[in-house]
């Protein structure tokens, strides 16, 4: 997939660099070892649909160890850059919850540890055990899906004219 292999025609942004800042930011660095991240990072290839982004790990069929974060270029494209740092960052604990400490857990509590610090740490984006991101094409009553914004640590949503503003 090319950088600009997406409906905008935008290129999409880069996920490396991201990647590194949060990983500088709220997790010591410790998602990095001898320069090389511990997870590879990709988009999806438009096939993902329904879930904003996964961590997966595993072993590719050679037998080499599969540990990738992949998020969904149709749902988070044409959302705000803080529903990517959200969603990227929400993975990126996934895979330190298991590549940092061993641990097998999905929301447990060292995920929400994480995530209720780096929450607390900063006001740029939100970090959610839930994604409620809407899917391309859906509607509500006959209406397009409303469109999402994120305004620091609210969520203004627009629903044809109405604004509805949801606080954390």
């Amino acid at each position: 997939m090319s950088l600009t292999d997406n409906p905008t025609g935008v290129p999409l942004e880069p996920l490396l660099p991201l990647f590194h800042r949060l990983n500088r930011e709220h997790f010591e660095g410790c998602l990095v070892r001898a320069g090389l991240p511990l997870v590879s990072l990709r988009w999806s290839d438009g096939r993902m649909r329904r879930s904003a982004g996964m961590y997966r790990f595993g072993r590719h069929s050679d037998g080499r160890e599969l540990s990738e974060i992949v998020l969904s270029r149709p749902l988070l494209d044409p959302l705000p850059r803080e529903a990517l740092l959200g969603t990227l960052c929400h993975e990126m604990i996934h895979a330190w919850t298991h590549r940092v400490l061993g641990v097998r857990e999905v929301h447990g509590p060292h995920f929400r540890a994480r995530m209720a610090a780096i929450n607390a740490a900063q006001v740029e984006f939100v970090v959610s055990v839930r994604h409620r991101y809407p899917l391309p094409g859906e509607t509500v009553g006959g209406a397009p899906a409303p469109r999402w914004l994120a305004q620091g640590r609210n969520v203004v949503v627009l629903l044809g004219d109405t604004i509805y503003e949801v606080v954390d």
